[in-house]
This record gives C-alpha cells, sequence and structure tokens, in this order.
C-alpha cells in the first residue's frame, strides 16, 4: 500500500547516501504481484536506485521466485546475500530469513495472503497499543537464531547484518546486527560511512 509519509522519508534518506543495499522484503508478493508493485506508485523511487547502484537482496516476502528481470528497473544486482568490505571489516548482508525462518516457511499453509493481512494487523495494533519496543518482544526468537548464527560461524573482522525480524539490534561484541524495519512511523536504517557503523532509529 502507498503511503506518502513513508515514499517521502524514504525518498531524502536515498538521496543523501553513496549507495544503497536493500536486504529484503522491499515489497510483499504475499499481498500483490511483482507486476503491480513495479507499476505502482513506489516506481517513482526507482530512478533514485538505480542513481545509488542499489544492491537488492530478496527476503522471504519478496522471494526470488516472485519476480522476474523487471528487478533491474530499481537496482543493479538482485542477490540472495552480499559481502560488503569496507576497511578491514567485512559485513555479510543478508535478509535473515534462511537462519531463522518464518512460520510460513516452516508450515507453508500459512504461505497466503489471509495470513499476511492477519499478520499485518496483528502487529500494527501491538505496535499502537504499546509502541515499537514490543517488535523485541514478539521477534525475540529471531533475533535470538541470529546472533547466534554470528557466534558460531563469523571470522575475525565479519559482521552480520540482516533484517527480517522487524526488530533493531546492535550487539557490538558478537558482531550482529539488525537493521530494523521501515513502517508505522518507524524509520529504521544502517548507515556505515568511513567504517563507522551508525544504527539509526527515528521517526517519520
Amino acid at each position: 500500500k502507498f503511503d506518502l509519509k513513508k515514499f517521502n522519508f524514504l525518498k531524502e534518506l536515498i538521496s543523501e547516501v553513496d549507495q544503497v543495499f536493500i536486504n529484503g522484503d522491499f515489497w510483499d508478493g504475499y499481498l500483490t504481484s511483482f507486476n503491480n508493485f513495479v507499476k505502482s506508485r513506489w516506481s517513482e523511487l526507482f530512478s533514485l536506485l538505480l542513481e545509488k547502484q542499489t544492491i537488492y537482496i530478496y527476503g522471504n516476502h519478496d522471494d526470488i521466485s516472485m519476480q522476474n528481470s523487471q528487478s533491474a528497473l530499481f537496482c543493479k544486482e538482485v542477490r540472495d546475500s552480499f559481502e560488503l568490505k569496507i576497511g578491514e571489516n567485512t559485513f555479510k548482508i543478508e535478509h535473515g530469513h534462511r537462519i531463522a525462518p518464518s512460520i510460513e516457511m516452516v508450515y507453508p499453509l500459512f504461505k497466503n495472503k489471509l495470513s499476511a493481512i492477519l499478520g499485518l494487523v496483528i502487529e500494527g495494533v501491538l505496535v499502537k497499543l504499546f509502541g515499537r519496543k514490543i517488535l523485541h518482544v514478539i521477534y525475540k526468537s529471531k533475533n535470538k537464531k541470529m546472533l547466534n548464527w554470528s557466534i558460531h560461524n563469523l571470522k575475525k573482522n565479519e559482521y552480520l547484518v540482516c533484517g527480517h525480524s522487524h526488530s533493531i539490534k546492535f550487539d557490538k561484541i558478537n558482531r550482529f546486527i539488525n537493521t530494523g524495519f521501515i513502517r508505522y512511523g518507524i524509520g529504521q536504517f544502517l548507515i556505515i560511512e568511513n567504517s563507522e557503523i551508525n544504527l539509526v532509529d527515528k521517526s517519520y
């Protein structure tokens, strides 16, 4: 669903950076088709995303099987993961669903439009009632799985950067970053500049 406030927030944010990495769930294949998405008003961001040499990493809601070559309208590359090297650090960027599968990935019965809508409604109501902190409660287990993966698999100077859980987190000791999400007036994202890591959590 097109959201003008979110659109303006994204446009300003994208305009301010040198390169963009979208780490999954850019659009929702459970609720719409890829063709409908690329024809929607969101397409007004596409030329800007191309200008910023966007790398698009697909997630569970926008799996590679749900899309086609039209992804070239907004990104230079589509991947299931990407390694970004800045100085001595390597940022292993992926959505996170391969490490911490969602319920519809474990139980395909839930992979439908009705379940997706119900999930959105419940999440939205809970955020409205309790604020963004409720997301840490709802998605605690997903972040825990991704953090455990970091602890057991990362090498020195490697960071795991995920989304997926909607729950922003930066564990500096174990080098795990969850970038959160952008929805319900909550704007969460990661900025890396000159090896400085800045996880941002603001409202729009």
